[in-house]
């Protein structure tokens, strides 16, 4: 088993983190006046991450935001590489 940990601390800013679909995400943050937030985009299912990866987001947003994106594949890229290949329908 894979395993990292990310220790994002926001003072007064913003942390942005995107990881892929196929890693499982921990996600345990701490917020002052502030977020501290995981979001799942696009097509992802939680299913399809492997119990092999692992990482473990943890840390403080004191008057800030760090948001932990987990990205599925882009809809709008995916359809234009459709038409562009012929398989519009």
């Amino acid at each position: 088993m894979v395993s990292s940990v990310i220790e994002a601390v926001a003072v007064m800013g913003n942390i942005e983190i995107t990881i892929s679909p196929d890693i499982t995400v921990e996600c345990d943050g701490d917020s002052l006046l502030g977020t501290f937030v995981l979001k799942y985009d696009g097509r992802v299912n939680q299913a399809v991450a492997n119990r092999d990866k692992v990482v473990r987001v943890t840390g403080t947003a004191y008057v800030g935001v760090v948001t932990i994106h987990v990205k599925g594949p882009d809809e709008k890229l995916l359809a234009r590489l459709g038409r562009t290949l012929g398989f519009d329908e």
